[in-house]
């Protein structure tokens, strides 16, 4: 049986802010009763250019001096599983900048501290979150495909030793242990042909967005019926393989506020560069690209 929908909502840990105001946060999303559970994305730097970042253009700016003084993402998610124990709790992160093996137990750990309610979402990595500070984003998807194979085989060997000889990591009668009270969930991020066959391989599941990946609703049903054929021709029982939607809201009051707030120019960068992941996907909606259509926000 297919496991049910269930939905979280990503959740600011800046460090200007004590961290009792992001608990509160997670407190109240919890006794809400219509959330189950948050997201915590690993970001070294936001998304968002210092110029933009003014008074003029969000509030946010009075309190927090810079948008990139981000908590570590694996700490805070810890903490909120500890603070609100009945939440779901969402991590993504990338495959550049830690190993597998500290990967997979910290996901181990936490599938054992929030009883299961736990989902790790990786990808190959951006360029603001590697290059700066001496990774190679390019190594991304490789070090992606070792994650997922070693996860699988540690994961299915249940305690016993395994060897394994990938691109950048070996394991050599490697062990994590076989205690495994809850079991764990490991997706992936993002799409194309490598990346879907490795995750239809060997990992739990799979995210995207929508519309900026997939811009309808006849686009998104097409991509997931032939990424669940691809579990399916794969022997692995699809009822068991998730599949999940990032989508990006903005909630006005009326119209008036909404068209006011489309001028903003924060909107209007994230509109233009995150709208749509390839450039030429605006052309289906009739609209010019915002941005060369050589280019895209993770690898720029």
């Amino acid at each position: 049986m297919s496991k049910p929908i269930e939905t979280a909502i990503a959740l600011w840990g800046d460090r200007h802010l004590p961290i009792s105001i992001v608990a509160e946060q997670a407190k109240a999303l919890a006794a809400s009763g219509v959330v189950d559970g948050v997201l915590i994305a690993d970001q070294l730097v936001n998304f968002i250019p210092k110029q933009l970042w003014t008074v003029e253009n969000t509030p946010a700016a009075k309190l927090l001096k810079d948008p990139d003084s981000h908590s570590d993402a694996f700490a805070l998610a810890a903490y909120l599983a500890a603070v609100a124990p009945q939440l779901h709790i969402a991590l993504s992160t990338d495959s550049v900048r830690r190993g597998p093996s500290e990967v997979i137990q910290y996901l181990l750990t936490m599938a054992n501290i929030t009883q299961g309610r736990v989902c790790l979402q990786i990808g190959g990595g951006e360029v603001k979150q590697t290059q700066p500070y001496g990774y190679n984003r390019a190594q991304g998807l490789s070090r992606l495909g070792d994650l997922l194979k070693a996860y699988r085989a540690l994961v299915d060997a249940k305690g016993a030793p395994i060897d394994y000889e990938g691109k950048f990591w070996s394991f050599k009668q490697a062990t994590l242990g076989g205690a495994m009270n809850y079991a764990p969930e490991i997706w992936g991020l993002g799409g194309g042909p490598k990346l879907l066959d490795y995750v239809t391989s060997y990992a739990d599941g799979i995210g995207t967005t929508c519309p900026p990946v997939y811009g309808t609703v006849a686009e998104f049903a097409a991509a997931r019926a032939e990424i669940l054929g691809m579990v399916k021709a794969k022997g692995r029982d699809v009822s068991k393989f998730r599949v999940g939607v990032w989508f990006a809201v903005m909630l006005v009051e009326d119209e008036q506020q909404l068209e006011r707030v489309l001028q903003n120019k924060l909107i209007k960068w994230f509109a233009g560069v995150m709208g749509r992941v390839t450039p030429g996907d605006w052309s289906k909606v009739g609209l010019e690209s915002p941005v060369p259509l050589d280019w895209n926000y993770f690898q720029h």
